[in-house]
């Protein structure tokens, strides 16, 4: 048997772990269970590392022997389709609440659902009026697998070519992004998240990172070095206001601190927990947010706020995946499981 824990499905229950650990931090953030009253702690566990790891990871397992548009097809069908799902999900359910039930003066359900807010949010990226604006993730991983996905086909898959597209690429990003222009469905966002898609894919074709012989996820002085870089990169960052210095340091402090969490998740290689979250991460990004709608419930009951944020973590996670259970059982082709267009 490999030395590498792998499932029946041959997936990799490292990377599952690594990637349940991250979606449950993300809840945890969400609910602000941890460092709420303090930004530079709050930006160095969250918003330096957490989505970019995501972006590391698809990039570790882009086919670049795969048809173009059997790879389009399979991305619709496993992050457009969910999206769509998750969308019609959460404004359902916040009609019911808000409408049916006559609303909650708490929390995140202050004012009644509208539609169109949920255009809004996805064209032009406004989160005040959309009650679960976390998934903002899912259309900008779709930009940003299809266009990495054209850049191979486009270089012939060489690696020269591809950094030098991918900087061209992120550069513009960059500029648009000085000039305070937007451009539509997260489409930005998508396109200056490349350069962790290509790390992902420089760790698995030229690392050598997730393969069983692999010397550079075992060996401890890498784990040690990328928590390192992590820290000095976010503490510079914090420190300075240099433009793109800061750019390029946020870049490296984020696949750091990916690094350093696949390290740790490869020396772990197994919890059955956290491997669960992690193959179910998609759900539990779109779920999560509503369900903090029995935070006024809790709030009757339990008067330390830690606590019940400590209870309110643990009771979102626990229906999170009732309803991953559910959704893989009874709707797996809307949850992006099975394939429902065929495309």
């Amino acid at each position: 048997m490999s030395r590498i824990a792998q499932n029946s499905s041959n997936r990799l229950e490292w990377i599952d772990i690594a990637k349940g650990f991250a979606i449950l931090w993300v809840v945890a953030l969400h609910i602000g269970l941890l460092f709420d009253d303090n930004v530079f702690l709050q930006n160095l566990v969250f918003q330096s590392w957490t989505m970019p790891f995501f972006y590391v990871v698809s990039g570790l397992f882009i086919n670049h022997k795969e048809d173009f548009r059997h790879f389009l097809g399979k991305k619709t069908n496993q992050l457009v389709v969910p999206l769509v799902f998750f969308v019609f999900l959460t404004n359902t359910m916040f009609w019911v609440v808000g409408d049916l039930l006559g609303g909650v003066k708490t929390g995140w359900i202050e004012r009644p659902p509208h539609w169109v807010s949920t255009i809004q949010f996805c064209w032009y990226e406004r989160h005040e009026d959309f009650r679960n604006f976390p998934i903002w993730f899912i259309p900008a991983l779709f930009n940003a697998t299809l266009m990495y996905k054209c850049i191979i086909e486009l270089t012939k898959d060489k690696w020269e070519l591809k950094i030098i597209g991918v900087c061209i690429i992120v550069g513009v990003m960059l500029l648009l992004q000085q000039l305070s222009i937007n451009l539509p469905l997260f489409i930005d966002v998508g396109l200056l998240a490349l350069p962790y898609m290509m790390v992902g894919d420089f760790l698995k074709n030229k690392s050598g990172f997730i393969s069983e012989k692999d010397s550079l996820g075992s060996e401890w002085k890498v784990g040690v070095f990328a928590l390192l870089i992590f820290l000095s990169c976010y503490y510079v960052q914090a420190t300075w206001n240099l433009f793109p210095i800061i750019d390029i340091l946020k870049y490296v402090t984020a696949i750091a601190g990916t690094l350093f969490v696949l390290w740790t998740a490869k020396r772990i290689q197994r919890c059955s927990f956290l491997a669960y979250c992690g193959r179910n991460s998609i759900i539990i990004l779109g779920v999560h947010l509503p369900l903090t709608a029995i935070r006024p419930f809790l709030m009757r009951f339990i008067f330390n706020e830690w606590l019940m944020k400590g209870v309110l973590l643990i009771l979102i996670v626990a229906i999170a995946c009732g309803l991953c259970y559910l959704f893989n059982r009874f709707v797996p082709k809307l949850v992006g499981k099975e394939p429902l267009l065929n495309l």
